[in-house]
């Protein structure tokens, strides 16, 4: 659908007035337009742009670890040669300020690929040897400064059970699993339980954001969207980082065909489950889905645009 393409012109807009709210100096307003712009930009130089404008943001916002993942992810998709040194550069302020031996050492090496950009710039020979100068004394010019983030927010790993079931491994070996004749299947507690204690952990099978949290939530792992990062084939999707997104799009099987109401009604006629696990793609589907038209009680043999509330709600 139209609406969930990429859109170079949008993307574009969207970042020039992400542009001037952050000379303006509302970084609030700034980060929420680059964000929208990355909805938007497809690959290549408006989503690494866009991704080098968000990390002067989080830059200012003393958010380190996001200002350095988003300049990688920049570099990642062909950020223009003639502006690297400037994204390299902010790299290693970002890595300098947070302190620590790794950080630094790998701020020298951004420090020192900085130098080397420059050689691709379109400063003048003068500008250019200012600017070479600036980035040798970098470090000594930094100190390491709190930044206002914390570390383990990125990380998003589930939590794990110390001892596990030994039938069923998303229960803990506190859960105890009984049968009765006329009740079925149960469980109980296998011994005492305290207060607070991780008795079960399981991933669902199927899940779905609510619609109005779509802007909000990472379409994977329903984390909150700090940095969100945009689905790679469609402007409708959000993720909360490169892993989910990863993950996302590793288990995705695209339909693409312009007869997708035909392909709905071969679907339909075998009768045959179509399971789809993948976020990115029941959301996109679904979404072309629900432009088939209204939402008749009984389907229509006449006309293969109208298929019945039961079947799509089947498939």
């Amino acid at each position: 659908m139209k609406m969930c393409r990429k859109n170079s012109k949008i993307s574009g807009a969207l970042r020039e007035k992400g542009n001037l709210s952050y000379a303006q100096g509302d970084l609030d307003a700034a980060l929420q337009f680059y964000n929208q712009a990355l909805q938007f930009a497809d690959t290549g130089e408006d989503l690494s742009t866009a991704l080098a404008n968000r990390s002067a943001v989080w830059t200012d916002k003393k958010r380190w670890s996001l200002a350095v993942r988003d300049i990688d992810l920049a570099l990642d998709n062909n950020y223009p040669e003639g502006l690297k040194y400037k994204v390299l550069e902010r790299k290693a302020t970002c890595l300098f300020l947070k302190g620590g031996q790794d950080n630094v050492e790998e701020g020298k090496r951004c420090v020192a690929n900085a130098i080397e950009a420059l050689k691709s710039s379109k400063l003048t020979d003068g500008k250019r040897k200012a600017k070479e100068g600036q980035l040798e004394n970098l470090k000594d010019t930094l100190k390491p400064e709190r930044g206002n983030e914390n570390e383990k927010s990125l990380v998003f790993d589930l939590p794990k059970l110390k001892d596990t079931h030994e039938q069923f491994p998303s229960f803990s070996s506190s859960v105890a699993v009984r049968y009765e004749e006329g009740r079925g299947r149960f469980c109980v507690a296998a011994k005492k339980i305290e207060i607070g204690e991780l008795i079960a952990v399981e991933t669902p099978f199927v899940a779905m954001l609510d619609r109005s949290e779509v802007r909000s939530l990472c379409w994977h792992c329903f984390r909150a969207l700090l940095s969100p990062l945009p689905c790679r084939k469609c402007s409708g999707v959000l993720f909360c980082g490169p892993q989910c997104t990863d993950i996302a799009t590793s288990r995705t099987v695209q339909l693409l065909s312009d007869e997708m109401h035909s392909i709905l009604q071969a679907c339909l006629k075998l009768r045959e489950p179509i399971i789809r696990t993948n976020v990115e793609f029941l959301t996109c589907s679904t979404r072309q889905i629900w432009a088939l038209g209204p939402w008749p009680t009984e389907p229509s043999r006449q006309s293969p645009h109208h298929i019945s509330w039961i079947d799509r709600i089947n498939l």
